[in-house]
Order: C-alpha cells, then structure tokens, then sequence
C-alpha cells in the first residue's frame, strides 16, 4: 500500500470520520482498516449481538470484559477479511452446487434428516444458511492452503486407524422427540423469560401425566411437531452439550427437565436408544474420522498462514471507538 493512502486511512480512522461519543448509544464509524478495506462497528456489532444472543450472561461482564471479548471478536473478522482478500488475490472461489454436496455429505456421514439437521442447528442457536457460510469458509481456507503450500493436505490410513483408535467403543444413537420453543433474534428479555415460563407450565404439564406427543403438536414450534415431536434417531455426539448430558442416563420413556441452549427451551424424550459399533472397516466410519483429521489439520495450517499475513498486512484498529461504544452501552443498559 502506497504510504499517501495509508496516511490517509490513519487519519480517516483516527479522527474525521470517528463519530461524536457524547450520548450515551452505540455510534457507528471505522473500527478498523485491512490493507485497502474499511470495517465498520456496526459490521462489529452484528456479530457481538449474536454473541450476546447466544450467551446473554455476557451482558453482565464489567466492561474491560465486553472490550476483551469485542478486540477477540474483532480479531476474527480482521482475520476472515484478510482471507477473502487472499482469496480475491488467487482468484479462488466455492460455488453453491460445492457448498450444497459438503452439507449432503455431512448429513450422510453424520445420519442426519433434513429435520434432524434442523434440530441440531436450532439447538445451536444457528440457521441453515450460516451453517453453509461456515461450510464455504472451511472450504476455501483448504484451497488457500493448497495453493500456498502447493500441495493438498493428505490424511493417511494410519492416522486415520490411530484416531479410530483413540477414539473407540460404540456410538449412542438415540430416538427423539423434543418440544423447542426457539429465542429468536431480537427477542427482548422478557419474551425469552415469558418463553421459560412457558416451557416450565409445559414441564409440568407433563409431570402431571399429559401425553408427550400430545403437547409437542401443541405447543413444539420445532421440527418433528407434527409427528409428536418424533426426530427419529439421532446420534448423541450431534446433541449439544447440556442436552447430551441430559439424556445420557435416561431409559425409554423418560423426559428431561427444561433444558436452555443458544437455540432456546427444549424438553426431550427418549422413544428408543441403541449403541452402534464404530468398526474401523465401517467405510462411514472411516470417512468422518478423514473429515474430522482433515479439518484439524487445514486449520492448524491456515492458523500459522494467518498469523504470518496479519503480521505483513496494514492494519489499523479504532481503539478509542471501540473503547466508548462499549462502555456507552454499558451505561445505557
């Protein structure tokens, strides 16, 4: 970058367009500068209130905490625009029809329906459509990584019967049915308590002998509503944390308590559960621990190949921006 441009953008960001910080609300302006490209807040913004969404006990954080938890966010974004530029660069793209074989691929290895993706996604607090951008990203650093290393990644059969190795014994696969009362983007906080509430009345409703199905086509506003909430069978591994720890010990015919993740409330019921082996000849098998290898190993490589761009990049970052957006936030609330 020549040095009358990178003047220029030091001074942009540091001064002329910063916005006024007097009033007590989130203000947009440049919060960084990536070789030629601008990011703004409210770019910052969108993503940190999906954060909060997903994990609302971060409001409560003091705010050197939020300004931490924002440069990391901050952090990664410089760090995705940085990929697309190198992408842009090499002239590498991944077209939809590509985007549309790796998530039918994943659904394959992984035994999933297009519900119970849905179901998996939900609990997340994710959509179909950031699950594709996701897909597209892992993607793309693979191909970055194989035009910069000139050669692609090679997963092994040794390495792959070394992690079936370390990672044996059977596979829990569980049929479901599971009343979700999803938090939706924008919600304030006294729909998503209003939302609890209601999956707790629900609880014990159940408690008080009301049929599972029954209420699941009531009230479920998750897949599988119409069938009695039945998801069909699903592997634990897929389930969120709290909602595999939930099920784990439960038998045929028990429910669990309400359970809250990013997604929302779910209460789960267990129809049947079996245990599935995990040969090491299971060609299925086999084909997820290679996925799994490859993306550790992709990811290793692109976290090295990204530390070193950064370092030759021109980056300037809007501390004070980001600084008073916070901690106006912070006040307002």
């Amino acid at each position: 970058m020549n040095r009358v441009l990178s003047f220029f953008l030091a001074w942009v960001l540091a001064g002329t367009l910063q916005p006024s910080v007097s009033t007590a609300k989130t203000v947009d302006g440049i919060v960084a500068v990536i070789n030629s490209d601008i990011l703004l807040y409210s770019e910052l913004e969108q993503e940190w209130q999906r954060l909060l969404q997903a994990n609302p006990s971060l409001r409560n954080e003091p705010p050197a905490k939020q300004q931490q938890l924002q440069r990391d966010l901050l952090q990664h974004l410089v760090r995705n625009r940085l990929t697309t530029q190198e992408a842009k660069r090499l002239k590498l793209t991944v077209a939809d029809a590509e985007v549309d074989r790796a998530i039918a691929g994943i659904k394959k290895e992984n035994g999933l329906s297009d519900q119970q993706l849905e179901v998996v996604l939900g609990q997340e607090g994710r959509s179909l459509e950031e699950l594709r951008q996701q897909v597209r990203e892992e993607m793309l650093r693979g191909r970055i990584m194989e035009r910069i290393f000139k050669s692609k990644t090679v997963i092994t059969e040794d390495q792959i019967d070394h992690y079936l190795q370390t990672h044996s014994g059977g596979e829990l696969r569980q049929r479901l049915a599971v009343i979700a009362l999803p938090v939706t983007a924008g919600m304030s906080s006294a729909e998503i308590e209003a939302l609890r509430k209601q999956a707790e009345t629900i609880h014990e409703r159940l408690d008080a002998g009301d049929d599972f199905a029954k209420l699941a086509g009531k009230y479920s506003q998750g897949p599988g509503a119409d069938e009695g909430g039945d998801i069909g069978f699903i592997a634990a591994g897929d389930l969120a944390q709290p909602l595999r720890e939930a099920t784990q010990h439960l038998k045929p015919g028990q429910y669990t308590r309400v359970l809250q993740t990013k997604g929302g409330f779910y209460i789960l019921k267990i129809l049947e559960a079996k245990t599935e082996s995990r040969s090491g000849a299971d060609a299925q098998v086999r084909e997820r621990a290679s996925r799994e290898l490859m993306r550790a190993e992709v990811n290793r490589k692109f976290e090295e190949w990204v530390k070193d761009l950064e370092k030759r990049a021109f980056i300037q970052i809007n501390s004070d921006l980001l600084t008073n957006n916070v901690t106006n936030a912070k006040t307002a609330n």
